[in-house]
């Protein structure tokens, strides 16, 4: 099994687990491929008035490139082409029904996950026929296909914001004894293992990220990613697949991790 693979009859088994307790007759649909190293699965749930989308990217994780892998996602849902800064992109979100956007970076096997995850009220909360929904993803994508940046290069004021953030954070799990403590475990027990490596990367290789090596990096996750969707809701709204496969249409896709 690959590692995306593993994940998700994680995902499915707590699934089921979760619709067994709350008596729901509600199973999954499959994984479907909607284009080259795209994949997306629905999960049907009527429990919750919210639906969530999460847009996957795996790649192949090693000690050179985690630390851009994990200032990447960070940077991307603080501000874009559109909302060039967090204010902005808060004051649309609140717009929507006070919709959420964010991103986190995970170990899964050999492989670094970067997620990008939207969540908004159901469409039928919506007042004058609106799709929060749909707003909600075109946003989550306006975010990922167009950040800001000038001259293949994101801007030295928004990276050293990140930067900081990203510092503070790696910091802080060497002074939290308990966090300190398993990531020294898993570094000593995977030593030659890419899972060995701490899934921040280190604060003086993230100090030394410019924006243009940043940008390749950004670059590097939309051609070579495999992309898993994952929607789970009380319907599948088709406007993330369309978005998706439309902009990486214009992408140069190879050599995409297995």
């Amino acid at each position: 099994f690959s590692c995306f693979r593993q994940q998700y009859c994680g995902i499915i088994l707590l699934y089921v687990i979760k619709n067994i307790i709350l008596e729901e007759n509600v199973l999954p649909s499959p994984i479907k491929t909607i284009a080259n190293g795209v994949e997306k699965l629905f999960l049907p749930n009527n429990s919750f008035n919210t639906t969530l989308v999460s847009v996957n990217f795996y790649l192949p994780l090693s000690a050179d490139n985690i630390s851009k892998y994990a200032l990447l996602p960070e940077i991307l849902v603080t501000c874009s082409e559109d909302y060039p800064d967090y204010l902005k992109l808060n004051y649309k979100l609140s717009g929507l029904y006070g919709a959420d956007a964010e991103a986190n970076i995970s170990k899964v096997g050999d492989c670094i996950c970067i997620k990008f995850i939207a969540s908004s009220i159901n469409d039928r909360f919506a007042l004058d026929g609106e799709s929060p929904v749909s707003n909600t993803v075109q946003l989550l994508l306006d975010l990922i296909f167009k950040p800001k940046v000038k001259d293949g290069a994101f801007y030295d004021s928004d990276l050293k914001r990140e930067k900081r953030k990203l510092i503070d954070r790696i910091k802080g799990d060497l002074n939290e004894k308990r966090a300190y403590a398993r990531n020294r475990l898993i570094a000593e027990m995977f030593e030659d293992d890419p899972f060995g490596v701490y899934r921040l990367g280190k604060a003086e290789e993230v100090a030394s990220i410019t924006g243009k090596e940043l940008y390749g990096a950004w670059k590097e996750m939309l051609e070579t990613a495999f992309i898993r969707i994952h929607t789970i809701g009380e319907k599948e709204n088709n406007t993330v697949y369309e978005r998706i496969t439309d902009e990486l249409s214009k992408i140069n896709r190879h050599n995409i991790t297995d």
